[in-house]
C-alpha cells in the first residue's frame, strides 16, 4: 500500500501546482472544495487504513467490508480523476470568458419578501411538527401518509434556509442572526440529517466572504470551521444523547474518541471511501454499465410517491448492484461522483465526471467573481457551491436535490427573478 499512499502525495501536490492560481484562487473556488474533498475523504482514508486503521464494516461480520486491494484500486483511480480534475481546472482558468459588464436581472426586494412570507411560517411549522424541541414539538403523525412526503418533510429546513436568504442580501442584523442561531442549534439536537446544520454554517460563511470581498474566512472562522467539521462526525449520537438526557461528561466523551478516530482517518464516516471501492466491485460482478440510467429517476422526482407508490426510487441503481453480503440498499451506502461516475460510463466516466463538472464551475466561477453582491448568477452560484460536498459524496442527481429541493425558498428567489424581474447593466464591484 506504500507505493498507493506516496502516488497519492504526488498527485495531490500536482493538482495544487496545477489548481492554484493566487490572483482567483480562494475559499469559494471550485478547486479548493476539489482538493478539501479529495486529501479529507480519500488521502486521510486511504492512509489511516495504512497505517493499521480498521476496515468498513470490521464490527459487523453480516457484511463483507472493502479489502485492502479494492482500496488501492479506488485510491489509484480518484487520484487519476483528481489529476484530471486539476487539469480541467487549469484550463477552465486560462479560457476568455465574455466581459464582466453585462445584462443581469435587477434584484427586486417584492420576489425575496413574497417567497419568505410563503416559508417562513411554514418552515416554522415544519421544524415544531417534525424537529425534536424540548416540550414544545408537535407530531407529524398526526397528518397520517401525508407526513412521509419528502415534500413536507423538507419544510423543516425552510426557516433556516430563509433567514439564510435574508442575511445574504439584507446583511448579517441581529434579527435575521439570532433566530438562524436559535434554529441550528435545534438542529445540532436532532441526531440525523446533519448536513442541515452544516451546509447553512457554510453558506453564512461563504455569505461573510462576499459580503465584504474576502477569498478567506478569518483566523477565528477558520478554527470555527474546524469545530463544526470535528463536531459534524459524532453529531447523531451527541443529539441522541441530548434527547435522552445524558450527562455532559458522556457527550464530552463522544467528542474526544471522534476526534480521536477522525485524526487517524478511521472515524464512521471517513469509509465513504470504503463505499466507493466496493461500488467498483460490485458494479463490475454485475455487469453494471449504465450509461446514465441513475440520473433518469430525476425526471419522475417531482410527482409525490403518495400518488405513484411504483415511483422509481433515485437509488434504484444501487439495488441492483446489491447483494446478500454487500446490501446496499439496505443500510444505505453512497458511491460518491467517483462510483457513480463509474456505474454509468466504467473509467471514462469515473475520471470525466468529475473533471466536466469541474471545468463549468470554474467558468462560472470566474465569471461572477467580481460581481456586486446582489448579482443572481452569483447568488446562485454559491448556492451550488455550498452544495458541493453533497455532490462529490452522493453523486450528480445531488446537483439537483440540494441546490434546488433543499434550498427550495433561495432557489425560488432566484428563479422569480429569472422570470419576471427586469433586466439591468450589471458593473463589476470596484
Amino acid at each position: 500500500m506504500l507505493n498507493y499512499v506516496l502516488f497519492d502525495v504526488v498527485c495531490v501536490v500536482i493538482a495544487i501546482l496545477l489548481i492554484v492560481k493566487k490572483d482567483s484562487f480562494s475559499f469559494y473556488h471550485p478547486g479548493f472544495m476539489l482538493l478539501f474533498y479529495h486529501i479529507f475523504n480519500n488521502s486521510f482514508r486511504f492512509f489511516g487504513v495504512y497505517n493499521g486503521g480498521s476496515l468498513l464494516f470490521d464490527a459487523y461480520r453480516v457484511f463483507d467490508g472493502a479489502t485492502h486491494e479494492e482500496l488501492m484500486r479506488a485510491m489509484f483511480w480518484a487520484d487519476i480523476a483528481l489529476l484530471a480534475t486539476a487539469v480541467a481546472i487549469y484550463f477552465a482558468e486560462r479560457r476568455v470568458v465574455k466581459p464582466l459588464l453585462n445584462l443581469e436581472y435587477k434584484f427586486d426586494d417584492k420576489f425575496l419578501y413574497g417567497v419568505l412570507a410563503f416559508t417562513v411560517p411554514i418552515g416554522i411549522w415544519g421544524a415544531y411538527s417534525q424537529l425534536y424541541i424540548p416540550s414544545l414539538s408537535g407530531n407529524i403523525k398526526d397528518l397520517g401518509s401525508l407526513g412521509e412526503s419528502s415534500y413536507i418533510q423538507m419544510t423543516q429546513s425552510w426557516f433556516g434556509v430563509s433567514m439564510l436568504g435574508l442575511i445574504y442580501f439584507k446583511g448579517f442584523k441581529k434579527r435575521y442572526m439570532i433566530p438562524l442561531i436559535i434554529y441550528l442549534l435545534i438542529i445540532a439536537m436532532q441526531g440525523y440529517h446533519r448536513y442541515r446544520l452544516v451546509l447553512p454554517s457554510f453558506f453564512l460563511i461563504v455569505t461573510y466572504l462576499v459580503h465584504y470581498k474576502k477569498f478567506w474566512p478569518t483566523r477565528q472562522q477558520f478554527v470555527l470551521l474546524m469545530l463544526l467539521g470535528v463536531l459534524f462526525y459524532p453529531l447523531k449520537y451527541i443529539g441522541y444523547a441530548v434527547q435522552q438526557g445524558k450527562p455532559l461528561s458522556e457527550v464530552i466523551n463522544l467528542l474526544e474518541d471522534s476526534a480521536g478516530n477522525l485524526a487517524q482517518g478511521d472515524n464512521d464516516d471517513q469509509k465513504f471511501f470504503d463505499q466507493y471501492a466496493i461500488t467498483l466491485t460490485e458494479v463490475d460482478n454485475h455487469d453494471a454499465l449504465l450509461l446514465g440510467e441513475t440520473y433518469l429517476p430525476l425526471l419522475t422526482l417531482p410527482i409525490p410517491r403518495q400518488l405513484w407508490p411504483e415511483k422509481p426510487k433515485l437509488n434504484a441503481w444501487v439495488e441492483e448492484i446489491s447483494s446478500k453480503s454487500r446490501p446496499f440498499d439496505e443500510i444505505g451506502m453512497i458511491s460518491t461522483i467517483y462510483g457513480e461516475g463509474y456505474a454509468n460510463f466504467s473509467y471514462p466516466g469515473l475520471v470525466l465526471t468529475p473533471a466536466i463538472l469541474f471545468y463549468f464551475l470554474v467558468v462560472w466561477y470566474r465569471k461572477v467573481l467580481d460581481q456586486p453582491r446582489n448579482n443572481l448568477s452569483l447568488f446562485f452560484y454559491i448556492i451550488v457551491y455550498c452544495s458541493m460536498i453533497q455532490v462529490m459524496r452522493d453523486g450528480l442527481t445531488s446537483l439537483f436535490m440540494f441546490p434546488v429541493l433543499q434550498n427550495l425558498p433561495l432557489f425560488m428567489v432566484f428563479l422569480l427573478h429569472k422570470v419576471f424581474a427586469k433586466r439591468q447593466i450589471s458593473v463589476p464591484a470596484p
